[in-house]
């Protein structure tokens, strides 16, 4: 079952069923700890350490999942918010944030997009 949006009634994306193997398998996107775009291929990392290729740009992503849940932190990485464990200052002006399961990964987060990375994680 789809999820409505809360402002605009907009139902939001709760599954993807991707390729693997000899068959496919469902995932739910609350499975996925984040998006990562490289070399033109998109992969969901799922919270079991796993990735899982999928057929779509970040930028068709963010029109298709819940922005309460998903962040776009970058050209490169879409976060999900309940997978985020801290934020570190890096350098001048930048953040990098640590994932829960992925203790080696450190997300540098576009200096346009602190602001709004705050504010959405404090909301």
């Amino acid at each position: 079952m789809e999820k409505m949006g809360m402002a605009t009634g907009k139902k939001w994306r709760d599954y993807f069923l991707v390729h693997i193997y000899d068959g496919f398998k469902l995932v739910k996107t609350t499975d996925i700890s984040y998006f990562l775009s490289e070399n033109g291929v998109v992969r969901a990392y799922l919270s079991d350490g796993n990735s899982v290729p999928i057929n779509q740009s970040l930028n068709d992503l963010e029109l298709q999942l819940n922005p309460n849940l998903f962040f776009r932190v970058s050209r490169q990485y879409m976060v999900n918010i309940e997978r985020i464990d801290k934020l570190t200052n890096f350098f001048k002006y930048k953040m990098t944030i640590s994932l829960h399961g992925f203790p080696e990964l450190r997300i540098v987060v576009s200096k346009d997009k602190i602001m709004k990375l705050k504010n959405w994680l404090d909301r």
